[in-house]
C-alpha cells in the first residue's frame, strides 16, 4: 500500500493518506469515498469528486479514520490530483 492509493471496501473506496515512510505500522491512515448519490452535495475544496470505473465518488475527509492493514481491501486505482487530496485535508487540519 502507498499514499493516494484507492482501495475497495464493501461499503464504499477509501484513499490511503498515510505517509508511505510509515509503510512498516500495520495500521493506515484512509478517507473515505462515497458515491456522489450518497452525498449528493459535496463542499468545494473539502470534498473533492473524482471518478472510478465511470462513477463519481466524493472525497470525505472529515471522516478520516485509522484501519488495520487486515481490514484494507484491494487496491483499485489511485487518487491521481495530489493537489486536490492536500487541499482537502488541508481543510481539515488547518481549516485553509
Amino acid at each position: 500500500m502507498a499514499r493516494r492509493d484507492i482501495l475497495r471496501f464493501e461499503e464504499g473506496h477509501g484513499v490511503d493518506v498515510q505517509a508511505d515512510l510509515l509503510s512498516d505500522f500495520r495500521t493506515r491512515v484512509v478517507v473515505p469515498l462515497k458515491s456522489t448519490s450518497q452525498f449528493p452535495l459535496p463542499a468545494d475544496r473539502l470534498n473533492p469528486v473524482i471518478i472510478i470505473d465511470g462513477d463519481d465518488w466524493v472525497l470525505l475527509p472529515q471522516f478520516i479514520a485509522t484501519l488495520s492493514t487486515s481490514e484494507l481491501g484491494e487496491k483499485v486505482g489511485e487518487f491521481e490530483d495530489a493537489f486536490k487530496l492536500t487541499n482537502a485535508l488541508n481543510m481539515v487540519f488547518h481549516g485553509i
